[in-house]
């Protein structure tokens, strides 16, 4: 009756586990609707389901042995052998009593043995579960993350290799053989050559502001040759830049020089902050007059500043509401300092 009662209640417990297996997500719900992040997510939500799955699946394994333990640890009946002659029965000789004796001491020692490792079972069995699944999420989210990095490192390296072919390209830029266009080229190409041999963040941000003032000087001309179409003049605008910064480098410490230059400058110190499109510096104006470049540096740089105070009263205002940390308010602080002392100095030597 009792092994029916065991069977019974396994069949249970396998029809509940079998429910709950059916509503866990499978890594393509999980990750429905997240577009192009799946593709990094993917692995984490395998992960997910590797971890849910096998947790569900021990659980329930241990819970079927514990239904079957209590029948398997119970004791047999010992029943002591009595001889049929009446005669060893009622008289044992001295060496069977000593026999008989010794095996009543193991035989207890032997049940109170087997009492401790029963309960040692039975605290085993109810942490098995936890232990086990620890294992099996611990193992499933390093693999995933092991897999992550993988690609993470594959993607970097993918990037670093076409930013090196970039660097022994040459782009298309057609100056239309025009000296105005010419000549900005031809300051463009010095201060390519600055921002490569600059060794502090100043330097590396007047040698940025100056070759975007060429630029915007070789758009103006480049409108008069009817370069209007703005994806094809914007490329080829870009394409001057790529050509001057390539003909600057021309080794391998360099390159890799110029490569952590541009990846700073593009995410920290981005065209939009100069103020080259402000009205007040009728750029254009000054480009057809032929303005070298430094002097109209000196009427940027002011605007730049300005923006920077700007952004660092925000970041001050943003410190005092949301209390965020000190650390990016003081680079900030640093930075807007070190534009005041560094562009007076740069007037002044100018002036001298």
């Amino acid at each position: 009756m009792k092994i029916v009662f065991q069977v019974i209640l396994t069949f249970i417990v396998l029809a509940v586990g079998i429910l709950l297996f059916m509503f866990i997500p499978t890594p393509s719900k999980l990750l429905q609707g997240s577009g192009i992040v799946a593709i990094v997510l993917f692995p984490l939500a395998i992960a997910f389901y590797v971890s849910v799955v096998g947790v569900l699946g021990i659980s329930i394994w241990n819970l079927i042995a514990f239904i079957f333990k209590e029948g398997s640890d119970e004791e047999e009946n010992i029943t002591p052998h009595v001889s049929k002659n009446k005669k060893y029965n009622y008289q044992p000789n001295l060496k069977e009593q000593v026999d008989s004796l010794n095996t009543a001491i193991k035989h207890t020692d032997s049940t109170t043995d087997t009492s401790t490792n029963m309960q040692s079972k039975n605290s085993s069995l109810i942490f098995s579960t936890f232990k086990i699944g620890s294992w099996i999420v611990g193992i499933s989210f390093a693999a995933a993350f092991a897999i992550l990095a993988y690609f993470i490192v594959l993607i970097q390296l993918g990037e670093h290799k076409s930013e090196i072919k970039k660097y022994s390209a040459h782009y298309e830029a057609n100056d239309y053989n025009d000296s105005r266009i010419k000549y900005y080229v031809h300051e463009l190409d010095i201060n390519s050559q600055k921002l490569i041999e600059s060794d502090n963040i100043y330097d590396d941000v007047v040698a940025n502001i100056k070759r975007e003032i060429s630029l915007e000087c070789i758009k103006v001309f480049r409108k008069e040759h009817n370069a209007t179409k703005k994806h094809q003049a914007d490329k080829q605008i870009k394409n001057f830049m790529f050509n001057a910064r390539n003909h600057s480098v021309t080794t391998d410490k360099m390159r890799e020089i110029s490569i952590k230059k541009e990846k700073f400058l593009r995410y920290n110190h981005s065209r939009s902050t100069y103020g080259l499109s402000n009205p007040s510096l009728k750029s254009q104006e000054s480009c057809q007059k032929l303005v070298p470049v430094n002097t109209i540096f000196k009427k940027v740089m002011p605007l730049y500043i300005q923006y920077e105070e700007k952004s660092l009263k925000e970041a001050r205002t943003n410190a005092l509401i949301y209390s965020t940390s000190s650390k990016y308010l003081t680079s900030k602080e640093k930075w807007v300092e070190a534009l005041h002392e560094k562009y007076s100095q740069y007037i002044h030597r100018k002036e001298d």
